[in-house]
């Protein structure tokens, strides 16, 4: 299972989402991070895979 992880240090808080059975494409996540972070947000995303899912 996959799990993201949105860090937005201008906004001074992380949002996950997951978790899926398979890696999302990147135009996916894209299109996720883009309906919750503002347009000039520098964004750090993170993929966790737990192996024991």
């Amino acid at each position: 299972m996959f799990s993201y992880s949105v860090c937005m240090a201008s906004l001074g808080r992380i949002h996950t989402f997951g978790p899926y059975r398979t890696m999302r494409k990147a135009h996916e996540v894209f299109d996720i991070v883009t309906k919750i972070a503002p347009s000039d947000a520098t964004v750090n995303i993170i993929c966790e895979e737990d192996k024991n899912a």
